[in-house]
């Protein structure tokens, strides 16, 4: 598996979520407005560390799997391998 099959998501308490997801030009961060925003590995580090070891009392974090033909497929490959 690869970053670009994943999603990572940021809650707060209130709900609010942010996310980060990579494609074939790097990072982009969709805001909760649905502003998407090209941003470093570093800029995702960021955000995603406080989040880790606040841990639940302020954020929530939660990783996701893209869904399409060709993560499907990779997927199978992975399963059949183990």
């Amino acid at each position: 598996m690869k970053n670009a099959d994943f999603l990572v998501y940021l809650i707060t308490k209130r709900g609010v979520t942010t996310s980060f997801a990579r494609d074939s030009k790097g990072w982009v961060q969709t805001a909760p407005s649905g502003i998407k925003r090209r941003c470093t590995a570093e800029q995702v580090l960021n955000h995603l560390l406080p989040a880790l070891v606040l841990g639940d009392s302020v954020l929530t974090t939660k990783v996701g799997l893209k869904r399409g033909r060709r993560f499907n497929a990779r997927l199978e490959r992975l399963r059949r391998q183990t």
